[in-house]
């Protein structure tokens, strides 16, 4: 992988600049009345917490759980994919999407992989897990990725979805992460490549 500058194998994001920026602000600014009561003014007593002083209420930001996927072909490369949409439309990303409920990571990373590419993969192997923003909507969001490596025999079954332009199989050590569209994504290249030497 081409890096201008390392990625960490692990390790977490600077929450509060994050926060500030893209999370919780924002948060304060969308949510105005408490849901409950319909009173105007909710409080902020923790970096992820709204409270209605009036009634009580209290609303928890806890991440959503997203799964992502490096698949491998039998010629060892990595299929990535050009997103047609936003966030970060144009840029490539790894395979995956949000958790369902009453669905298991490594069941959602095998649906999402299906629905984005049409392939059938392996069961997949953990791989690591890294804390992310996602923007959707006006909203910014805290999610926790976990991702998974997986192996396809047949990548030529591959087939674009509408969510992305371009399927592209590359060799890891060949990905430039400028390419890629999400830093979560980029910690997973690093850990996979630093496990593979």
């Amino acid at each position: 992988m081409q890096a201008n500058n390392p990625v960490p194998a692990a390790g977490p994001l600077h929450p509060d600049r994050l926060a500030e920026q893209f999370g919780h602000e924002l948060a304060l600014r969308k949510f105005q009345h408490c849901p409950q009561c319909g009173h105007k003014r909710l409080q902020s007593n923790t970096e992820n917490r709204l409270a209605c002083s009036h009634c009580g209420w209290r609303w928890y930001s806890n991440p959503a759980c997203a799964a992502g996927a490096i698949i491998l072909n039998p010629a060892r490369e990595m299929l990535l994919l050009r997103r047609s949409m936003e966030p970060a439309r144009g840029q490539l990303s790894l395979p995956g999407g949000f958790v369902n409920q009453g669905e298991s990571a490594e069941q959602a990373i095998l649906r999402e992989i299906r629905e984005e590419t049409r392939l059938e993969c392996e069961p997949p192997t953990y791989l690591l897990s890294f804390p992310n923003f996602y923007r959707f909507d006006g909203m910014a969001y805290w999610v926790l990725d976990l991702f998974f490596v997986t192996h396809t025999a047949h990548p030529a079954d591959a087939r674009l979805s509408s969510e992305s332009t371009e399927l592209c199989w590359i060799q890891p050590a060949r990905i430039d992460d400028n390419q890629i569209a999400f830093y979560s994504g980029k910690v997973a290249l690093a850990e996979y490549l630093r496990q593979t030497g």
